[in-house]
């Protein structure tokens, strides 16, 4: 098939101007360098930053520290950022709310619904109806 001309080259225009009008997402999450913090990218959900310190042997404020030079974000705003794009991974596969908010260790649905309007600007419901 020759997407140069005819009904191809139109159904190639349409699929570009699709791509071209999305709304563009950061969902890139760097990872920290350091050997002691290599531990986070093998994590299913990564620790409370008291936890981390006491498995890496590294103290709080030195993980804060590391994180900020290495990714630019302190440990907690990593986290969050973390478990957001984890949610919208989960989201997206259709995983119910519930199982979601407890998979990224959230005490209620209310209380995940509440981190996820505060990190989008949108409940989960909304957000994900928006991309579909």
């Amino acid at each position: 098939m020759n997407w140069r001309y005819g009904a191809a080259a139109h159904i190639w225009a349409v699929c570009k101007d699709e791509i071209n009008s999305t709304q563009r997402e950061p969902t890139i999450l760097p990872l920290p360098k350091d050997r002691r913090l290599r531990c986070l990218s093998d994590m299913e959900m990564p620790p409370p930053l008291q936890t981390l310190a006491v498995n890496t042997g590294a103290t709080a404020k030195t993980i804060s520290r590391i994180m900020m030079k290495e990714t630019g974000l302190n440990y907690q705003q990593w986290r969050q950022q973390w478990r957001l794009f984890k949610a919208i991974e989960l989201l997206a596969e259709a995983q119910p709310i519930s199982e979601v908010d407890s998979f990224l260790a959230f005490s209620s649905d209310s209380a995940f619904t509440t981190f996820f309007k505060n990190m989008t600007g949108s409940t989960p419901r909304t957000y994900m109806g928006q991309r579909r």
